[in-house]
């Protein structure tokens, strides 16, 4: 399918959201890629993703292309999906992918084992895709632990997931999701979208 708005050269009169939506009713997108304000994101994000079921890439100023994509995951099958297109768009600009994902404090060791081999089993999608990946287990809050990553490792663009529209047409970012947009500076941020997503609060 495309992965853009018609063409480079297209042009519309209508603010970016009513484009997006009478363009992806007119045609089935993989991707749309639009600029990200300063403020109010969250909400400027929703107006994008509720037409259609699209993911959305999100650019908040000019930057070189990304070579280094920090990819918060949690285990499960949203994940799987989530993964397999962040690799499919990150390959064709040879970035390396860092797959962090955040247990709870308390967590069982059942559970550092299933998320250890989860991220094993996204490592190896990479890889089949050429991207070379790093994985990272985190223990805490979720926004704390991503934000220090973020801060520390010199990711150039930040994923993360969110469900597909609600029965009521409503594509709403709240709890982790909502809270990361905050979190990524001047940075891209590639948002996927599964059917299987479940928010996370």
């Amino acid at each position: 399918a495309p992965t853009g708005l018609r063409d480079p050269g297209s042009r519309s009169p209508q603010p970016l959201a009513e484009a997006v939506a009478a363009e992806t009713a007119r045609q089935q997108y993989d991707l749309v890629v639009g600029g990200l304000p300063p403020q109010d994101r969250v909400a400027f994000a929703e107006r994008l993703l509720q037409p259609a079921d699209n993911h959305l890439m999100l650019v908040p100023a000019p930057r070189p292309v990304p070579t280094r994509v920090l990819v918060c995951v949690a285990a499960g099958e949203p994940a799987k999906e989530n993964v397999l297109f962040t690799g499919r768009l990150i390959r064709h600009v040879r970035a390396e992918a860092t797959l962090l994902t955040v247990l709870p404090e308390g967590r069982t060791e059942q559970a550092v084992e299933q998320t250890d081999r989860f991220l094993s089993a996204s490592r190896r999608t990479l890889a089949l895709l050429g991207v070379p990946a790093r994985t990272l287990i985190r223990t805490g809050d979720v926004l704390d632990q991503v934000r220090r990553e973020v801060d520390a490792g010199g990711h150039e663009m930040v994923v993360m997931g969110a469900p597909l529209a609600e029965g009521n047409g409503k594509a709403g970012l709240i709890g982790v999701t909502g809270g990361l947009m905050d979190l990524t500076g001047d940075r891209p941020i590639l948002i996927t979208r599964s059917r299987f997503v479940v928010y996370q609060r």
